[in-house]
């Protein structure tokens, strides 16, 4: 329960209330020869947000109480301020909740980090053209370790992953080319199945269903049906179907290193936060709401701490970064470009000019 009231406290209270009312129950149990159970649990409660939580202490007013306290303590119970004190050692660079959160400073000035093909990950090298030269897996791995890195509902990286995908297939002017690239962005998509990355693959799957792609049906009838196949049970896995029943029962099933699909979770997160108020008609916390939430983002928690053992391929990350994206519109006129609308009347001569682009 700690761990989730830690999460959401400052919906409700300021870094600084939290720490002194700890520290006051603290106090309140003087200073015996050996500390009380309620003074162990105190500690235990503060190395854990230390630990997990030090930009909670971003403004300098928890961050003065709390080094007041330790150096108070220190001759008194000195395993407990030599335990918390290495945690407390430099100040913490920004603080991340502070748009949502309450806090003791005024609104803060941090600005956001870009995202990554925007730089969030700063792996710059030359560029070249490794697509056709990486293998589906090594692909997979690279996309993973840049999710890993990230690790938050980056809208913005969702879409440049998406984007990456439709451009790359329309861009091939060469129907067999084109297909041989829908080939391996479906198995790639595979791949990251197989790694549990399903952020990513969720990704790629829009990608390859934009309506720039997804109109290509002569280019679709050119890939092998087994990978078809595969890919459809993958489209099946991340459906909409019962709330994402098929992918959120293959999350639970998920052990060791994986990457959810945060837009579900961000979702269910909202959904309980606008259905259910804070404080009830008392005055009470609504606690019922704060465990649920909780409960979503342990969740999704469970697979930060666990790392993928993949080593950065600064090239290919390079190449990532560096790829020029087409806007939805320019994808859309460029599909038209490559395959033009059909109507019912099609000539011999055209059905000739479609056999002979296959056979390219």
């Amino acid at each position: 329960m700690v761990p989730i009231f830690l999460t959401f406290y400052r919906r409700f209270m300021k870094p600084i209330e939290l720490v002194s009312h700890l520290i006051e129950r603290f106090e309140n149990d003087g200073y015996l020869p050996q500390p009380t159970e309620q003074q162990k649990r105190i500690h235990a409660i503060l190395l854990l947000w230390l630990s997990h939580y030090w930009n909670d202490f971003y403004a300098p007013q928890p961050r003065k109480r709390l080094s007041c306290f330790l150096n108070q303590i220190s001759t008194h119970y000195p395993f407990i301020s030599h335990s918390l004190t290495p945690f407390t050692t430099e100040p913490p660079v920004n603080d991340p909740d502070c748009d949502w959160g309450s806090h003791s400073s005024s609104p803060c000035l941090n600005p956001p980090d870009p995202e990554f093909a925007g730089g969030q990950i700063d792996w710059m090298t030359p560029k070249e053209d490794l697509f056709i030269k990486t293998s589906d897996r090594h692909l997979a791995q690279q996309l993973t370790l840049i999710e890993s890195q990230l690790f938050c509902p980056s809208i913005a990286h969702f879409n440049f992953v998406s984007a990456w995908v439709s451009t790359m297939i329309v861009s091939e002017a060469r129907m067999s080319r084109r297909a041989n690239v829908l080939t391996r962005w479906m198995s790639i998509a595979s791949e990251l199945r197989q790694l549990n990355n399903y952020n990513t693959l969720m990704a790629v799957l829009a990608g390859i269903n934009n309506a720039s792609v997804l109109r290509l049906r002569e280019t679709r009838q050119l890939v092998d049906p087994k990978v078809i196949k595969d890919f459809e049970g993958l489209e099946s896995l991340m459906s909409t179907n019962g709330s994402y029943c098929l992918y959120r029962q293959a999350l639970e099933e998920t052990k060791g290193a994986g990457i959810p699909y945060l837009g579900v979770h961000h979702q269910d997160l909202i959904s309980i936060d606008e259905a259910n108020k804070d404080f009830r008609q008392d005055g009470s916390i609504h606690w019922n709401k704060f465990k649920l939430m909780g409960k979503t983002i342990m969740l999704m928690m469970k697979f930060k701490y666990v790392a993928y053992p993949i080593e950065p391929d600064f090239k290919l990350l390079s190449f990532i970064a560096d790829y020029p994206i087409l806007s939805d519109e320019a994808q859309y006129k460029r599909s038209i470009q490559i395959e033009p609308k059909t109507t019912a009347n099609t000539t011999t001569t055209s059905r000739l000019k479609g056999l002979w682009q296959r056979l390219k």
